[in-house]
């Protein structure tokens, strides 16, 4: 059974101080075990920064034994117990017949095992330090017994491996569509069946079957999200949860928020860049402060790896549309203390509506060191560039309802192609440091700055007379946003009289400063059945001149609370 509890303190400045005091309690599920090296370790049985030791599987030289199940991936959740116990358990898990005999399996005591592992794997875990080995006597049966006791006595021993888990980390990428675990929910590595939260995750293996090229198109699909209100919109990302707005406090990067106090002047993060997308449904704000109560969508971030990564794309569409997109990562050095990752996209397209372009130029260098098996520094950065124009309002009349004069193609742009345009530059470059303390003690501190530049001009429609002229208005944004985000944790694991607690306390902040200036005028008006462009030259007049401030200060803690058996 598990039990969690949270509080949460914040406040929250806009021109002036205000306090805000949020208590929150909910159930949560457990933190599974493995999580870092030095849970690993745990789960392996050994002291943290010692070398598991290996397995010595042996086949009879009589005749040919079949690779049982090599490559298929079984999920354990194997506490540390007797080992005759843990092997019942594994071949519940693995359908696979475990013989033994010698007394010594009595006297043995497993170590856990938590997480994805072959069967060959998961038993070379259980038996580790046992003195005993596994023989595959069929393709489904297993015989555990001491070295050289094979039949007839005659051993063939292999040669020892080194066995590592290969369980999914709510932070890295996921095979498939279906993700099994996430941290978005209680800022943990939780797995999704135990979190009493609807949550949804988007893999990139769903964003690459759909080809979504903006974050509100990986959005589509996703139950109580609506990610266009009102229909194409290229400027931002507009955002509806649960029927609630969360387009300015709702979107969030690798835990981090990307708040925007005004709608225009905001962040559109780049899907490629994305190892997942998760969604959790509902209130936040124990965690993370100030946010939609429908929910919030947190963009996951590639990071580097010492696996090798060598992605070149190319593609082309309708409306001269070309894109390319690379994705490189590996080790920098041959000890594997340094490794990196280099994303990016570049995209040259038009759209169905004349005259406006769908063009963005991204690209995120990032480099990670890990000075020891339980400390990671991860620097990371990216650039982006974004140019388009304002999407299009047609009248009703000639489009759902018929004119006299025909019918207004939907691709008829009634703006002015020389004035209007969104032009939005941003960057960001921040860092992460992650150390684990011993076995029960996680550190984390991760900053982010963002900047975002817009240069944006709209003519617009503002009347139809009914028949074919259109009346129009233009409206100017132009302003610059610079943001501070930066969270700090502590995650320890005790035992209490029977019960497993996961306590998390943490620190984060947020800073915004807004510059913003609007202008606004009327236009001329346009035929939108032969329209004639270049009779509007003015931008307007300035209506809005701000400088607009906001910061936030939260300290939050949450209490996982396990007992009994799963």
């Amino acid at each position: 059974m598990n039990m969690n509890s949270r509080g949460n303190t914040g406040m929250n400045n806009e021109h002036q101080s205000t306090r805000a005091l949020n208590r929150g309690a909910t159930l949560m599920a457990r933190y599974a075990l493995l999580t870092g090296a030095s849970l690993l370790a745990l789960a392996l049985g050994t002291p943290a920064g010692a070398a598991p030791e290996s397995l010595q599987f042996s086949t009879s030289t009589e005749k040919t034994i079949e690779k049982a199940q090599a490559d298929d991936l079984f999920t354990f959740k194997i506490s540390s117990k007797p080992l005759p116990q843990a092997i019942a358990e594994f071949s519940a898990v693995t359908g696979l017949q475990v013989l033994y005999t010698e007394p010594a399996v009595f006297e043995r005591t497993a170590p856990a095992l938590v997480g994805d592992f072959t069967a060959r794997d998961a038993l070379t875990q259980l038996l580790a330090g046992s003195g005993l080995i596994g023989r595959y006597t069929s393709s489904a049966s297993v015989t555990v017994e001491l070295p050289g006791k094979g039949a007839n006595g005659d051993v063939m021993t292999m040669n020892p491996v080194t066995v590592e888990g290969r369980g999914e980390k709510a932070s890295g990428a996921v095979a498939g569509y279906v993700a099994k675990r996430s941290m978005s929910a209680s800022k943990t590595d939780t797995p999704l069946i135990e979190t009493p939260q609807s949550i949804s995750v988007i893999t990139p293996d769903q964003m690459d079957a759909r080809n979504v090229n903006k974050i509100n198109e990986v959005l589509r699909y996703t139950p109580g999200v609506d990610p266009q209100p009102y229909g194409n919109e290229p400027r931002y990302t507009d955002l509806r949860m649960r029927g609630l707005n969360a387009t300015t406090n709702g979107i969030f990067q690798d835990g981090l928020a990307l708040t925007f106090p005004d709608y225009v002047v905001s962040y559109n993060p780049e899907p490629w860049g994305a190892e997942r997308v998760e969604v959790p449904r509902g209130p936040a704000s124990v965690l993370y402060g100030q946010g939609s109560p429908g929910g919030l969508v947190n963009y996951v971030s590639k990071r580097p790896t010492t696996d090798p990564i060598n992605i070149v794309h190319f593609e082309g569409g309708d409306f001269d549309r070309y894109q390319g997109k690379f994705d490189f990562a590996g080790a920098i050095d041959e000890a594997k203390q340094f490794s990196y990752r280099f994303t990016g996209l570049y995209r040259d397209s038009d759209t169905f509506i004349d005259f406006i372009e769908d063009d963005r130029y991204w690209f995120a260098p990032q480099v990670s060191w890990q000075p020891s098996k339980n400390t990671t520094v991860t620097v990371f950065s990216h650039y982006q560039q974004d140019n388009t124009k304002n999407s299009q309002a047609l009248p009703r009349s000639g489009t759902v309802v018929a004119n006299a004069n025909g019918e207004v193609p939907l691709s008829r742009f009634v703006g002015e192609p020389d004035i209007d345009r969104v032009d939005r530059t941003e960057y960001a470059i921040g860092y992460e440091v992650a150390h684990d303390v011993g076995e029960r003690l996680k550190l984390s501190h991760k900053l982010r700055y963002n900047n975002v530049d817009l240069d944006d001009v709209v003519v617009y429609g503002s009347g139809f007379d009914g028949n074919r002229t259109l009346s129009r208005s233009v409206y100017g944004n132009f302003g610059n946003l610079d943001g501070v985000y930066t969270d700090s944790n502590a995650q320890l694991k005790l035992d209490v009289a029977g019960t497993r607690h996961t306590l998390l306390a943490g620190l984060d902040y947020q800073l915004m400063y807004l510059e913003q200036i609007a202008s606004s005028a009327s236009a001329t008006s346009i035929d939108v059945f032969a329209p004639v462009y270049g009779t509007q030259t003015s931008e307007g007049n300035i209506i809005i001149n701000k400088d607009f401030t906001r910061s936030q200060t939260g300290i939050y803690f949450q209490d996982q609370i396990e007992w009994g058996d799963h």
